[in-house]
């Protein structure tokens, strides 16, 4: 190791330590101010889920290629959500809506449909 490197690496080491040392100090000053910390307010939600019931993507002939008996008839264009699927994905909604607004996240009230 060159002297640049050792130097380097001391530098590195008393500036972490330092930092450690600094950070209870910051926090008992601050605590003993008793200030109260603020309440925290939700700016958006990330809800991932997976699709509601869809139906499929491949014509019925390809699929009933590989299937031993007919496969059904899904009565929605190729890939949408099914009347089922729609009523799960408003299920999800519901309930994410109780949750927020039970932590007082968002308004318990349903918004109007267009």
């Amino acid at each position: 190791m060159s002297t640049t490197e050792v130097c380097s690496s001391r530098a590195a080491l008393l500036l972490n330590l330092l930092i450690a040392l600094l950070i209870p100090l910051t926090e008992t000053a601050a605590a003993a101010q008793n200030v109260p910390a603020p309440k925290p307010k939700l700016s958006f939600a990330v809800i991932l889920t997976r699709h509601g019931v869809r139906s499929p993507i491949k014509s019925v002939e390809e699929l009933n290629t590989f299937s031993s008996a007919p496969w059904p008839v899904w009565g929605v264009p190729s890939g949408d959500l099914t009347p089922q699927g729609r009523k799960l994905m408003e299920l999800f909604g519901s309930y994410y809506r109780g949750y927020f607004s039970s932590h007082g996240l968002l308004s318990p009230y349903r918004l109007r449909r267009r």
